[in-house]
């Protein structure tokens, strides 16, 4: 049985392989075959073609289903299937659908659908899904999904989305959302959402990241574990925020009328900057000592006069060991800032002091008991009361 149904394949291919002639211009609904090359000149020779080891389609008008590699080069159709790969000379709109890779070499109107990675040259509207790469050298309106890496080469609108890399070398607006990397050469404007770390030139919209974010020329927001930019016009939130050109970074000595000195290193920019400090308390009790962490926001009048509001979270030890449990102070602050030199300001305010700690029989910093409020119980002790601030920024 299976020779035979062997023998009728093979004489049905001669068959095909003998009428494929440039003289060719009947229409027929199928034609089946194991390896064709229809002439140049056949006008809507076959609603639907079938091969089983080569289909090198000139003119089709619905669909071709060959073996393994389907190849057009003349106006194909609206569908193209193939165990391996799907190649386009002309332009294409449709559905392509490929175990291995589809490539496009003209204008591109489609959903192309592989395993391994989708092929654009020039301009294409749609998608391109695939299991390992994407890439598009034109413009590109529409879609980028795959596991691996999507590339952009030529101006694009629209969404990247992978588990690994993102890459735009040109215009970009929209979203670039991966499990690892997005990178952005041109200008961006839109989302970078990542796992690990996003990177763009002269980047406008929103930055997320647990780790890294990176832009030259930035405007909106950023949020990862580290922030960087050469200029930033925005709020970058982070743990760690560097901005070069226009950014803000001071080192502030000052004190307090509860005899609170600290030294506080402000870095970010004047919407926004990050706090790191050290302070030390010192009582007729006995000294203390704390680290801590905070973040602020300035706002200037004028070249000299600015004010800033600034909170703090400093953990409190004994000056000669380290406190292992919860004893807090938080420290909410305004001042005033008068600028005298271009590195030289001196600044007076005022603020709120709150210690906590589940350490109910623990000293107390220095605190006048007059303006002290407390709560205290067996689990929690909270003491609350007004400051005095004064000091130095260079």
């Amino acid at each position: 049985m299976k020779k035979m149904m062997f023998a009728i394949g093979f004489i049905l291919s001669l068959s095909g392989f003998a009428q494929g002639t440039d003289s060719i211009k009947e229409k027929s609904d199928t034609h089946l075959q194991l390896y064709s090359q229809l002439p140049k000149n056949a006008e809507d020779l076959n609603r639907v073609s079938i091969s089983v080891v080569d289909g090198i389609v000139r003119t089709f008008s619905r669909f071709s289903i060959p073996g393994l590699i389907n190849v057009n080069s003349t106006f194909p159709g609206k569908e193209q299937m193939a165990l391996l790969a799907n190649i386009n000379d002309m332009p294409f709109e449709g559905l392509q659908l490929a175990g291995f890779v589809n490539l496009n070499n003209e204008l591109h109107k489609s959903t192309s659908i592989s395993g391994l990675g989708n092929l654009t040259n020039l301009s294409a509207d749609g998608a391109l899904i695939s299991g390992t790469f994407n890439y598009s050298g034109g413009s590109f309106d529409g879609m980028q999904l795959t596991g691996g890496i999507n590339i952009s080469n030529g101006s694009m609108k629209g969404v990247q989305l992978t588990g690994g890399i993102n890459v735009a070398t040109n215009y970009f607006e929209g979203s670039q959302i991966s499990g690892g990397l997005n990178y952005s050469s041109g200008t961006f404007k839109g989302v970078q959402l990542s796992g690990f770390a996003n990177f763009a030139n002269n980047f406008e919209g929103t930055q997320l990241s647990p780790f890294y974010n990176q832009a030259r020329n930035a405007k909106g927001f950023q949020l990862a574990l580290i922030n960087v930019a050469d200029s930033m016009d925005g709020f970058p939130i982070g743990l760690l925020s560097i901005v070069k050109r226009n950014g803000y970074s001071t080192i502030e000595i000052g004190s307090t009328l509860n005899l609170y000195n600290s030294v506080k290193l402000k870095m970010g920019v004047k919407n926004f900057y990050n706090i790191y400090g050290v302070t030390m308390l010192y009582s007729p009790n006995g000294n203390m000592w704390g680290v801590g962490m905070g973040f602020g926001s300035r706002t200037d009048f004028n070249y000299r006069i600015g004010l800033e509001f600034d909170y703090v979270t400093w953990h409190i030890s004994n000056l000669n060991d380290v406190a292992l449990y919860y004893n807090q102070l938080q420290e909410f602050d305004v001042n005033l800032n008068f600028r005298l030199a271009k590195h030289f300001t001196i600044f007076a305010g005022g603020g709120l002091n709150i210690h906590s700690t589940n350490r109910t029989n623990s000293r107390l910093p220095n605190v006048s008991t007059d303006l002290k409020y407390s709560v205290v119980n067996k689990y929690m002790a909270v003491h609350m009361w007004p400051t005095v601030n004064f000091g130095i920024k260079i």
